[in-house]
This record gives structure tokens, sequence and C-alpha cells, in this order.
């Protein structure tokens, strides 16, 4: 892979973005000028790349030039690896990021070889969910991860780029404790609320105090398997989190579509409810996107 530094190829250096501009998070795997076309008839001119824990890593030549053809920029490429499950609480516990030691090695390397990757198209971020953080920092885990992450935003710093931790299953204050024990410059967060609301340890905004002293390089929603009820819907701005679109009050480029805006589960299951909620706060932020508004 090449060591070419993100500003060197960034289709987006001729062009200013807005601040906080709406992006989506879409996946490799199919082919890249069909996949970036179907996100630019979205409205949008940017976002995260996902890569499946199986794919061939050497398509990056080819997604560099199918974004500087469509002039579509990538700021994160998101690491995800074989064997992972969001089914429920223990199976993330004990198969998502780099909690699992029989894991631990392959998924080092093969989030270096996504640095690589995002290195060769441009990328100026990488990202991934290195599983639920132990509150314990003594503990032999805890400090693997840790010090897996080290070599990781170090490996990542030869690139010019930013390692990001998507938010996961511990509080704040132990997420926080944990990126000031690794103490590396280019270390931050890729924030999902439904994550850290998923143990119900607080409320969101107290949360966001507490991340707000390190980066916090994405804020995103993207999964039905997470917590209900942890981003109830409200006209007012001080009640509660969202609007009815399912759109936060106070920054109204963020959107969550699973299950957290719902105020009580169903007797059934929800998924299609939580589609229909996906479309309709989708097609809202197209209108909204066209009117210059986000």
């Amino acid at each position: 892979m090449s060591d070419t530094r993100p500003s060197d190829t960034r289709p987006s250096d001729t062009r200013p973005f807005e601040v906080l501009e709406t992006g989506v998070m879409f996946w490799a795997g199919r082919d890249p000028g069909e996949t970036i076309e179907e996100m630019k008839a979205l409205g949008v001119r940017c976002g995260q790349l996902a890569l499946p824990g199986d794919l061939d890593l050497s398509c990056a030549p080819a997604w560099k030039e199918a974004l500087q053809a469509a002039d579509f920029t990538v700021y994160t490429v998101f690491a995800t690896f074989q064997g992972e499950s969001y089914a429920d609480k223990p199976t993330v516990y004990e198969t998502v990021g780099f909690i699992p030691p029989a894991t631990r090695a392959e998924r080092e390397r093969r989030t270096c070889r996504v640095s690589d990757f995002a290195a060769v198209i441009g990328a100026p971020a990488i990202a991934t969910h290195v599983g639920c953080v132990p509150d314990d920092d003594t503990s032999a885990d805890h400090i693997a991860v840790r010090e897996m992450v080290r070599r990781i935003c170090d490996h990542a710093e030869t690139h010019g780029q930013k390692f990001a931790l998507e938010t996961g299953q511990e509080t704040a204050p132990v997420l926080l404790d944990f990126m000031l024990g690794v103490n590396r410059p280019n270390l931050g967060i890729n924030f999902d609320p439904a994550n850290l609301e998923m143990l119900s340890k607080g409320e969101l905004h107290r949360r966001c105090v507490y991340l707000g002293e390190v980066p916090q390089l994405g804020f995103e929603e993207r999964s039905q398997n997470r917590s209900k009820w942890a981003c109830k819907v409200s006209k007012s701005r001080t009640a509660l989190l969202l609007n009815n679109f399912n759109q936060l009050h106070h920054c109204k480029n963020v959107f969550v579509s699973d299950g957290a805006s719902m105020v009580s589960t169903s007797t059934q299951n929800p998924s299609l409810t939580f589609m229909a909620l996906a479309a309709r706060a989708a097609n809202h932020a197209v209108e909204e996107l066209k009117k210059g508004n986000l």
C-alpha cells in the first residue's frame, strides 16, 4: 500500500465543505463506481466507507479512481472484522473489536491494513469499534486493548491519519479515561449515541459533556440492534432530543433512525417500523438538503 498522505489525494481539495455537512456511512464490497453513484443520488458528497471483514483490500486503487471520478470524499474508513456479531449484548462483549483475545493479533494487522487502504484513497481518518472496554483499567484486557490502540494510532500517524473509536457500551467516563490512558494526539471518537445509551448509565447530554474533552470525528447512528427509547421525540428542544423527523434539535444534520426514538418496544419484531422511521427521516433530510437547510 502507498504511504501517500491524505492531503495529496483527497478529491475535495478543490471545493470547501460546510461545517457539519451531512454525509452517509456506506459499505464497500460491490463495484466502487456504482456504489458511489448511489450515494450521490441521495444528495450527499461525502461520507464514511465501511470495509467488510472479508474484503480484499487490494481494491483500494479502484476505489481511489472511482472517488476521484465522482468527486466524492471519504473522510473515514471504518474497519469491521470477521466473526463479529451485534445480536445481543453478551454476543457483542464476546465477539466485537479487540476484546476477544484469540483474534487480537489478526484484527490489529487488519486495522493497520485498513489504514494503508485509507492512505491510498486519501481518507484522513480510520475508525473501528474496539469492543466494550473493561471498567477496570488494571485488568489484563483493558491494558492489552490500550496497547493495541496505541500501536494502531502510531501506524495511522505514519499516513497523517486520525484513529476514531466507535463509542461502545462503556460509560463516557470509562471511555474518556481509556483515551487519556492511550495518550495519542491522533485518537478521537466516532460518536454513536445509541451505543452510549445502551446500558442506560446516564443521560446522553451528560455524556456529551464528558466526551467534549476529546476530538469527536463523527456522529452517526446506523444499526437496529440497539436499545429503544434512548433518544425520544418531542417538539420541545429542552424536553427531549429529537424532533418529529428523528432529527436532533441541537445538531440538525444528525438523524437517529433506529429504535432509540421509540418510547417503548412492540409485541412483535419492530424492524419494519424502524425501516419506516428511517425512510421518513431520509426523505426529510433530502428535502432539507435541497432547501439548503443542512
